[in-house]
């Protein structure tokens, strides 16, 4: 069972990612999202980093469901 976590974390990067880690704006999130659902400043999505680049499926996120 923990292989198939893993897969599907990696399969559905997009819809588990949050908006923010450790109070950073996530820029992985408002690729995937925009900024339905939360309200950040101009300078909040200037600012924008990736902050989930240590989670399984980041580098394959641009096919996640």
């Amino acid at each position: 069972m923990p292989g198939r976590v893993k897969d599907d974390r990696k399969e559905y990067f997009n819809s588990i990612v949050q908006p923010y880690r450790q109070g950073e704006l996530s820029k992985e999130y408002i690729d995937a999202h925009g900024t339905k659902g939360i309200d950040p400043t101009p300078e909040e999505i200037m600012k924008a980093k990736d902050v989930w680049k240590d989670i399984p499926g980041y580098k394959t996120r641009g096919k996640s469901k």
